[in-house]
């Protein structure tokens, strides 16, 4: 048995923990232990709608687990003998075969019921940290110019990441880690309110987009001329077009 995957993780801080930009929450992960007796552990990386061949014939194996795992917890599994054991038992119960029309995987009956136990054990694992995208802990609630407006984005960046670093020290759990670039996060925040026109952003916001490419120098110079017009005390404005 080949454990050195899940070693291998243990200063990742959330290696488990994934979300599509297109999907509401985080992608599930899982256990995958294949035809060699390699065991991984990973988040799903597809839309949920296919798998891989040998996973739907059973010549690798995987089991759900919670995506809301440390490397450290994720890594301290290689050296439980709860863990080791019932993988084991999997494994030497399994053989491939040949249906007549694909190799698949038959299990005897203590490799089936310790591939149950395993189901169980890893759905008790308690997780060790919270995982927010970061599109998620910017904006629930808040807006771009709630975190940044009046500054330059390196300055905003900076307070940003602060607040993260306390937040992931101060939690109950090993802490909140926040997957994503805050950076860009941002930036691409502060494109879409300028492509919507409905907002306006700033100097520093124009700034910041025409270094990072997101917009031309000429967009910004145009942008900037455009009256204004909306209620400032509440924040709302809209860009006259001209």
């Amino acid at each position: 048995m080949d454990f050195s995957a899940l070693i291998a993780m243990k200063d990742k801080p959330s290696p488990l923990y994934w979300k599509r930009s297109d999907m509401p929450i985080e992608q599930p992960a899982f256990v995958q232990l294949d035809e060699s007796g390699r065991v991984t552990a990973r988040f799903d990386d597809t839309d949920g709608r296919t798998e891989p061949e040998a996973v739907t014939l059973e010549r690798t194996l995987r089991w759900d687990i919670t995506p809301f795992l440390s490397g450290k917890a994720v890594a301290s599994l290689a050296e439980d003998s709860t863990f080791r054991s019932l993988l084991q038992r999997v494994h030497e119960g399994r053989k491939i075969e040949w249906d007549g029309k694909n190799h698949v995987g038959v299990f005897t009956g203590d490799a089936e019921a310790a591939s149950d136990t395993l189901e169980d054990f890893l759905n008790s694992l308690e997780p060790d940290l919270i995982a927010m995208d970061v599109n998620d802990w910017l904006f629930d609630g808040l807006s771009l110019f709630d975190h940044w407006s009046g500054r330059p984005l390196d300055t905003a960046v900076q307070e940003l990441v602060e607040i993260a670093l306390e937040e992931r020290e101060s939690d109950d759990c090993d802490g909140v880690i926040i997957e994503g670039d805050i950076e860009q996060a941002l930036l691409r925040e502060a494109e879409k309110i300028f492509l919507e026109g409905f907002h306006k952003v700033d100097q520093f916001h124009l700034e910041a987009l025409v270094t990072a490419g997101r917009i031309t120098q000429q967009q910004a110079a145009e942008y900037a001329g455009r009256p204004v017009k909306g209620n400032i005390q509440s924040g709302r404005y809209d860009v006259e077009e001209v």
